[in-house]
C-alpha cells in the first residue's frame, strides 16, 4: 500500500466528513487506507464514520488521549509505505497526496514534507518554519513581535515568499507526510507533548538521523484551522505553554525552559489582570449609569 491517511478527530463532525469526502474525490493515483482516531467525541462523530464512511478503519476511543497519542494508535495500525497525520479541519485537493509522495520518491534524502496551506477564502497561511527559538518565544509571549515584526519573521520562517519550495525545519502538522522508515526510527510522536511543538520534535529528531524536510508549495490544501483547539480556548492555552515547556527543557535545557515558563506566566498573568481590570470597571461603570 502506497499511503495510510491517520486523522485525529475530535467533535468536528461536519468537518470530519468534509475531509473523508475530499479524500475519496481526489485521491486516485495512489492506493491508500484511511484510519480516524477519534478522541471520544460528542457530537456523532463515531456514528458519521460508521454510517457514511464504513471504508474508514475506525479507532474509537473511550476518553480523550490527545493528539500524539491519537496519532501514535494511527501510526501503529497503518500499512502504507507513507503515512500522512492529516487534521480533520483539511480538505485536500486534486493531486496533492499523489504529489508529496512523489517528491519522496524523487528525492530518498526526503523524510518528510509539508504542502501550502490554504483558508478556504484562499488565504495562504504560512508553513514551513525554523526550529522554535527562545528569542522567537520570548517576543510572542510579550507581544513584542508587534513592534519586531521583520525580526520574528526571520527567526521564525527565514523568508516571506511561501511561493517556492523550500527545504525547511519544520512544517504543520496538519498535513505532515513521512515515510514509515522515518515514523518507524522516531517511535512515532513524543506523547509526552499531547499537542503542540509535536511537529517541531518530530521534524528535530528527524533531522538528528540525517532525514530533512521541506516544504512543497506547488501542492496545497485546504485548511479550516484549529477547530477542535477552539472549542476549550483555556485548555488548549495551557496545554501550549507545557508544551513549550517541555519541547525546551528537552532541546534547550533546563534554564531557557524556565526562564521561558516565568516569562509566559508573568504576560499571561498581567494580561489576565488588565482583562479583569477592565471588566470590572465596565460593571462598576453600568451599576453607577443604572442608578
Amino acid at each position: 500500500m502506497d499511503l495510510s491517511i491517520v486523522i485525529v478527530s475530535w467533535n468536528v463532525c461536519d468537518y470530519l466528513d468534509a475531509c473523508l469526502r475530499s479524500i475519496q474525490q481526489y485521491v486516485r493515483g495512489l492506493t491508500y487506507e484511511i484510519i480516524v482516531v477519534d478522541n471520544a467525541s460528542r457530537d456523532g462523530s463515531v456514528e458519521m464514520v460508521r454510517q457514511s464512511h464504513p471504508e474508514v478503519h475506525l479507532v474509537a476511543n473511550s476518553e480523550n488521549v490527545g493528539y500524539c497519542r491519537g496519532n501514535n494508535q494511527g501510526i501503529a495500525i497503518a500499512n502504507g509505505d507513507f503515512i500522512v497525520l492529516l487534521n480533520p479541519d483539511t480538505e485536500v485537493t486534486e493531486g496533492a497526496m499523489e504529489r508529496l509522495v512523489g517528491f519522496l520518491r524523487e528525492h530518498p534524502e526526503v523524510g518528510i514534507v509539508g504542502p501550502m496551506l490554504k483558508a478556504p477564502s484562499d488565504f495562504t497561511q504560512p508553513n514551513g518554519t525554523r526550529f522554535p527559538s527562545f528569542e522567537g518565544q520570548l517576543l510572542e509571549a510579550t507581544g513584542l513581535r508587534r513592534w519586531m515584526e521583520n525580526r520574528y519573521i526571520g527567526i521564525t520562517y527565514g523568508r516571506t515568499d511561501f511561493s517556492k519550495t523550500a527545504q525547511v525545519d519544520v512544517v504543520c502538522g496538519a498535513c505532515l507526510l513521512a515515510r514509515r522508515d522515518v515514523f518507524t526510527a522516531l517511535g512515532g510522536l513524543d506523547e509526552n507533548l499531547v499537542m503542540y511543538f509535536d511537529e517541531a520534535d518530530f521534524c528535530r529528531r528527524a533531522r538528528a538521523l540525517g532525514w530533512k524536510t521541506w516544504y512543497v508549495a506547488d501542492v496545497s490544501i485546504f485548511h479550516h484551522w484549529m477547530r477542535s483547539v477552539s472549542q476549550q480556548p483555556i485548555a488548549s492555552t495551557i496545554r501550549l505553554y507545557k508544551s513549550q515547556f517541555i519541547y525546551f527543557r528537552k532541546h534547550h535545557g533546563l534554564m531557557p525552559a524556565l526562564a521561558l515558563r516565568l516569562i509566559t506566566l508573568g504576560t499571561v498573568g498581567s494580561r489576565a489582570a488588565r482583562i479583569w481590570g477592565v471588566s470590572m470597571r465596565d460593571r462598576l461603570l453600568r451599576r453607577g449609569a443604572a442608578a
